[in-house]
């Protein structure tokens, strides 16, 4: 959430008056530091918050801790919390961007709710999709959603052959080249001379598909390839079977009669917060396809905010 905040508002959305911020102030608390919550607690207005929870497996302690605190400090004010019943819902129409990261299990397409409908859906509508997922969950239903698109996984786990793009020689940290594009503006802005670290990553194929533009965001080496018993073999050597490369890391793709549009990385972790000070082309990268999705192509190179610094001569700092 942070990445995407950063992408689409103003550098500060907060501190600009409520004639020329287009929404609510907005507040991620991903640190449980209690001086931290304490001094959100002073800024908000407890009467007027909306306070969204997100807990990616749902029972992160970290996550339920803060929940507490906000439910009591509500409670202190003699507000009532309503329940929001998602289970009978569906994806709001005024949906600009819907992310999908590192989902633990599939779409479900019967039951309770029938998830993959409720995508379909939105995606028939012109919806606009940003999807992260991970070589260790299946997920055939979503699968089936983005094979529309003419994209689906390469088996195995992406291991990279050229040292030069690999995190420490670690082969299964990537350093991917940017992509050329013509028709998608994910890359609009962002600075290339910045790397973008992908860990456990898969390959995402791209099959010619009639009525779909699509286009490779990442690429690997042409050294790469993909090891297919990444879960038994004791050795990130090749071995046989394992698939050559290059590989497409991170893929757009556009339906040209729906206007809907996808871009599917094949990494769970790449919106790791804690890689953004020493990966500063995760986030950047992020920011491009988030603006990109919802239709701003021009994203503030990180470099436009760095400042040249000032050198004061001695006899002006004695004045």
């Amino acid at each position: 959430p942070i990445a995407v905040h950063q992408a689409l508002n103003h550098l500060h959305y907060n501190e600009l008056p409520d004639s020329k911020r287009p929404g609510p102030k907005f507040y991620v608390e991903d640190n449980i530091d209690p001086e931290r919550m304490a001094a959100l607690m002073d800024v908000i207005e407890m009467d007027k918050a909306c306070f969204c929870i997100i807990s990616k497996s749902g029972g992160t302690a970290e996550t339920m801790s803060q929940y507490l605190i906000v439910t009591e400090a509500l409670k202190a004010q003699n507000i009532d919390a309503q329940p929001l019943d998602l289970l009978t819902g569906t994806i709001p129409e005024d949906c600009d961007l819907l992310i999908i990261s590192d989902p633990a299990s599939d779409f479900a397409a019967d039951g309770l709710v029938d998830e993959i409908a409720q995508l379909q859906a939105y995606l028939e509508n012109g919806g606009k999709v940003l999807l992260m997922t991970s070589a260790f969950v299946d997920t055939p239903n979503l699968d089936a959603v983005m094979a529309q698109f003419g994209l689906a996984r390469e088996a195995g786990l992406v291991v990279e052959g050229d040292s030069s793009h690999a995190l420490y020689g670690y082969p299964y940290s990537l350093f991917p080249d940017y992509g050329t594009t013509d028709e998608s503006t994910a890359l609009d802005g962002v600075n290339r001379s910045t790397h973008v670290v992908l860990s456990v990553a898969q390959g995402i194929t791209v099959t010619e598909t009639d009525g779909v533009t699509a286009e490779s965001l990442l690429n690997t080496s042409e050294d790469a390839y993909s090891k297919l018993n990444f879960d038994t073999s004791s050795t990130t050597a090749k071995e046989d079977g394992d698939t050559d490369g290059p590989f497409s890391l991170a893929v757009w793709a556009r339906k040209d009669d729906t206007g809907a549009e996808v871009i599917w990385i094949g990494c769970p972790n790449m919106d790791n917060e804690q890689l953004y000070q020493s990966i500063p082309g995760n986030l950047t990268f992020l920011q491009g396809c988030a603006a990109s999705l919802v239709g701003q192509s021009l994203l503030i190179d990180t470099k436009a905010l760095e400042a040249a610094p000032i050198t004061a001569p001695a006899s002006a700092s004695m004045t």
